[in-house]
């Protein structure tokens, strides 16, 4: 499930959040028009289009229980730790330039399901 977090704050006009909620199920491993572009690879590259449209930054957030993450058991955490480095994201969206990954590209990170929303503004701005 993606959403988009929509909010009116002033700390986050210049900011695009993409938001992938996972309950049990790990991010996928390709994608229907490229067996080589995992799932966060995707929502990644798409984001970056979007950013670049409204000329804003882009946020990419996993979000899914904490135990997942914590026993390192989904792919999520190491594809999160991984785009961490600009260089590794452009390994996984080849075409784009990486000169437009590091532009519109803010954060990917990993907010814990059982925290909602009143922690997600801080894993945004740490």
């Amino acid at each position: 499930m993606t959403s988009i977090l929509f909010t009116h704050s002033p700390l986050l006009s210049n900011v695009v959040i993409f938001i992938e909620t996972k309950f049990t199920s790990d991010i996928s491993v390709q994608t229907t028009f490229n067996a080589n572009r995992n799932q966060l690879a995707r929502l990644i590259d798409v984001g970056i289009e979007v950013a670049k449209k409204d000329n804003k930054k882009l946020v990419v957030l996993i979000c899914s229980p904490k135990e997942f993450f914590d026993r390192k058991s989904r792919l999520f955490y190491y594809k999160i730790r991984d785009y961490s480095d600009y260089r590794e994201v452009k390994k996984d969206i080849e075409w784009r330039p990486q000169e437009e990954i590091e532009k519109y590209l803010l954060k990917v990170a990993w907010v814990p399901l059982e925290e909602g929303d009143k922690n997600t503004l801080h894993w945004l701005i740490s």
